[in-house]
């Protein structure tokens, strides 16, 4: 596994579709992920230290994950299938034990981001999909009017 950080969150240049661009720790290759658009504004809620008024679903699952004494140790993107799907499992660490629990990339790494969790890549999803590129040439700066 290969730790990455998130290094924006935008929009397709092409598609316009929203996408997370993860990058290796003192690298400059990324990794760029399509999501959902409301995924992709919790990422950027908790990037950019923004507070707004009433939780997200991401927070809700923080405040519970808190309340009841359960660390997400980290988020682990583990594979993609035929149909360009990607993959990840959430590592929780509670009185009984360690967990791995299925989730999408989107929802770990936004829960990741709000836990302060590192996020890993498999090294096979590595070696297939970080590019070397600036990410300004694949996305768009996310617009948000109001958070």
């Amino acid at each position: 596994m290969i730790e990455v950080s998130v290094n924006r969150v935008g929009t397709s240049i092409n598609t316009k579709q929203a996408v997370v661009i993860l990058s290796k720790k003192n690298n400059q290759e990324i990794f760029p992920i399509g999501i959902g658009l409301n995924e992709a504004l919790a990422i950027f809620i908790s990037l950019n230290n923004r507070q707004i008024p009433r939780p997200l679903t991401h927070d809700l699952l923080s405040k519970v994950l808190n309340k009841y004494k359960i660390k997400l140790k980290k988020v682990e993107i583990t594979e993609m299938d035929d149909n360009n799907i990607f993959y990840a499992e959430a590592i929780l660490k509670h009185e009984n034990g360690v967990t791995r629990m299925d989730c999408r990339p989107s929802d770990g790494i936004a829960l990741a981001l709000r836990e302060k969790a590192p996020i890993h890549v498999s090294q096979e999803i590595a070696d297939e999909h970080f590019v070397n590129m600036e990410p300004s040439e694949l996305i768009e700066p996310l617009e948000v009017r109001r958070v």
